[in-house]
């Protein structure tokens, strides 16, 4: 029976090539089949699923469909299953641009064995995988799976990601240079660091550095953004800048090493997003590198500039657009690399608390040469030497490729610490492993406190591991009487109970691989800017089980890096590099207690799960930065306490409750993680590959009827058609 939903499935048209449409709810928590129809003039070459939330929050998989063909007419289709909180579908036309025409959808609810047997008509082998194992976990592998494999094959090379989202054509390049912003676009001059000033080089050096210097050149007189340019630092020059910003009278000076290259549109774009953010002090960009036959690889995707990951020196390359007042600064330093100038720069803004006036484009516009010279490591790891002894951070900073700073509080900067341990005391692990923090951790003033939640006496196993831990001065336990456990809730009593300036939330299954641990986390805590210390946990095993938390999955957050080998440096060192992030986990976070009574603690309605994430949020909310130190590294023997955080029957509707608490609350951050760019995936698992579709698109958003992407009324030319069976 077919029926036309006019009220109940509503169709919006976000911008040129994508559309918002309204679920019915008689099709949430079933089995689908999609189908969408566009003319064949129309027809785009892939066409992008997602199923988002009330709070347009992603909780169904990024879904390419598959192109169906039946004579003239062309289908994308796809199986799927519609989660019960799901609100809306979005549809991304990934590589058209739509006029006003008409599309046609279809969807039908089918049966969980008829899905089965659609999707293990193309992949037998994975589904009958999938069915193997413990049966207790079987319908939601067989689940898992059948989303994995109902719809079309995504491309997974930076290649096709290029031509589907970067491929920039001369309607594009007209279009920006028509933003609506274009009458205050701020000036823009380019200094191009030559590098060395080696003279006595060799001559096939000497030659490879000219070829570098003038493939920059070539590409600033091809931008569509005209701009005047000098070169800084060439043999028998001055490198000064002061030389350099006289001929340079602009509102902004891009910076650039010889061998950057800048696509077409790069200064043009810059110029559009300077006015639309507000002309902070500083913008940054992606980039990716460029070899010598004009492929482009290596794509680096940034996250929001932020000063733990940038005393690393990763953050440092690619364009760079700064204000002419704030390079005036250094008009007097004799500077030959761009990276460490564009360092230098933002760490002296962060030392007077001016770097949150920075931001970063989230589009590749720099293509830097594979053969380009680099700054000297020595040179980079001066500057951030230089940097920390002004802030006072106790640091040693390995001059290598990428920078390895070392921080760790001596014993003078060591103020007392109460580490807290919510545990039921009984099992064997929790002597082996809170006894392993007492006996293996080399920090000169901290406590341990157990809290025991429960409303009766300890029995004779708890008396036992009390009395072997209490052999150490340095433990002691508190009886919390309540009936359920509450993770939050015990934390919260144990703070309240306890003196020492900070505090350290501790699982009792987990126990330290360094005797400097602690003393690592404190030194972060140096820096008067950050509020909270995470850890990286690894499994018994060398995976990584828990690398810093990124926002925005189903789920609302995930693990990063989870199950990476824990000696390798993952996507763009980030699995080895201390770094702002959103949240961390709660397993080993240390905070300021003046900071925890702030925020008010934990938030107890978060009995088990969630209440890390909640917490860190707030500590963000708060002004203070959240840092995951993957320098200190303890190993986590996940829920031998308490097993899964959601076991029993009501584990899906408090899980679900949880979650949708936490997009209701933060739902803005929730959307758009800023230590995770939105062209990379947020599918768990793959949270470094390579987003199909990314979460931006190209710029500018032009306000005028011309441009659709503005429109926000209900467009009427989407015609949605519910198959009901």
């Amino acid at each position: 029976m077919l029926l036309q939903v006019n009220e109940q499935m509503i169709g919006r048209r976000i911008n040129e090539r994508n559309y918002e449409i309204g679920l019915p709810p008689q099709l949430r928590g079933r089995w689908v089949v999609f189908a969408l129809t566009l003319p064949p003039a129309q027809g785009p070459r892939i066409v992008a699923l997602s199923l988002l939330s009330q709070m347009s929050i992603l909780i169904g998989r990024e879904m390419l469909l598959r192109r169906l063909s039946f004579g003239r007419a062309q289908c994308w289709a796809g199986v799927f299953y519609v989660p019960d909180d799901a609100e809306t579908i979005q549809l991304d036309l990934v590589d058209t641009v739509l006029a006003t025409s008409e599309i046609a959808i279809l969807l039908r609810p089918i049966s969980r064995p008829t899905a089965a047997l659609l999707i293990a008509l193309r992949h037998p082998f994975k589904l009958l995988r999938a069915s193997l194992g413990n049966l207790s976990g079987q319908h939601g592998r067989i689940r898992e799976a059948l989303s994995s494999i109902a719809v079309g094959t995504a491309p997974t090379s930076y290649r096709d990601w290029i031509a589907l989202f970067d491929n920039w054509q001369p309607h594009d390049h007209a279009r920006l240079l028509e933003s609506p912003r274009r009458a205050s676009w701020p000036s823009i001059g380019v200094c191009v660091f030559a590098g060395a000033t080696d003279t006595g080089r060799q001559s096939t050096t000497s030659q490879r550095h000219a070829d570098l210097l003038r493939a920059t050149e070539k590409s600033l007189l091809n931008q569509s953004l005209p701009c005047p340019y000098r070169i800084a630092g060439q043999a028998g020059n001055t490198s000064k800048l002061e030389s350099t910003l006289v001929h340079l009278d602009c509102e902004y000076v891009a910076l650039l090493q010889a061998g950057e290259i800048l696509p077409r549109q790069a200064l043009a774009l810059l110029a559009d997003q300077a006015v639309s953010l507000g002309r902070p002090l500083v913008i940054c960009a992606d980039e990716d590198e460029l070899t010598r036959n004009g492929v482009r690889c290596n794509p680096l995707f940034k996250p929001a500039p932020n000063h733990a990951l940038m005393l690393s020196g990763t953050l440092s390359r690619g364009i760079w657009l700064v204000r002419r007042d704030v390079l005036l600064d250094h008009a007097g330093d004799d500077v030959r690399w761009a990276e460490i100038l564009r360092l230098d720069i933002w760490l002296r803004l962060y030392e007077h608390g001016m770097a949150d006036s920075t931001r970063r484009v989230p589009h590749i516009l720099t293509h830097r040469l594979v053969d380009a010279e680099a700054a000297p490591a020595g040179e980079l790891a001066a500057s951030v030497a230089g940097h920390l002894e002004r802030m006072a951070i106790p640091a040693h900073v390995q001059p290598a490729w990428p920078l390895r700073v070392d921080i760790i509080a001596p014993q003078e900067l060591q103020p007392e610490v109460t580490i807290v341990v919510p545990s039921v005391c009984r099992e064997q692990h929790v002597i082996e492993c809170l006894g392993a923090v007492l006996a293996r951790t080399r920090y000169e003033r901290f406590n341990l406190v157990v809290v025991i939640s429960q409303t009766t006496a300890l029995d004779d196993r708890q008396l036992e591991t009390v009395a072997r831990l209490s052999e150490d001065p340095r433990f002691r336990y508190m009886l919390f009487k309540q009936g359920s456990f509450n993770y939050s809730l015990a934390n919260n009593a144990a703070v309240a109970a306890t003196e020492a300036p900070l505090v350290c939330l501790l699982n009792d299954d987990v126990e330290p691989k360094d005797p400097d641990w602690l003393a690592r986390m404190v030194g972060h805590l140096c820096d008067p800017r950050v509020g909270a210390v995470g850890a990286k946990l690894d499994y018994p095993n060398g995976l990584v089980q828990h690398g810093g938390v990124i926002l925005g999955s189903p789920g609302f957050c995930q693990h990063a890096n989870r199950h990476l080998p824990g000696n390798q440096p993952g996507y763009a060192w980030r699995a080895v590099l201390d770094q702002e992030l959103s949240a961390v986990t709660g397993a080993c976070l240390l905070v300021r207690r003046s900071l925890y009574d702030r925020v008010r603690g934990m938030d107890e309605t978060y009995a088990s799960s969630y209440n890390d994430i909640d917490f860190c949020l707030k500590i963000r909310e708060a002004g203070y930065a959240v840092v995951f130190c993957a320098t200190t590294e303890l190993i986590h023997f996940e829920s031998l306490s308490y097993g899964s955080h959601y076991c029993g029957d009501t584990a899906a509707d408090r899980h679900a409750k949880d979650v949708k608490r936490m997009q209701n609350r933060w739902s803005s951050i929730g959307a758009a993680d800023p230590f995770h760019n939105p062209n990379l995936s947020l599918l768990p698992g793959r949270e470094w590959a390579l987003a199909f579709p990314p979460r931006v698109s190209k710029p500018p958003r032009d306000p005028s009827p011309r441009h659709p992407a503005a429109r926000s009324s209900v467009v009427h030319d989407v015609q949605a058609v519910a198959l009901q069976g």
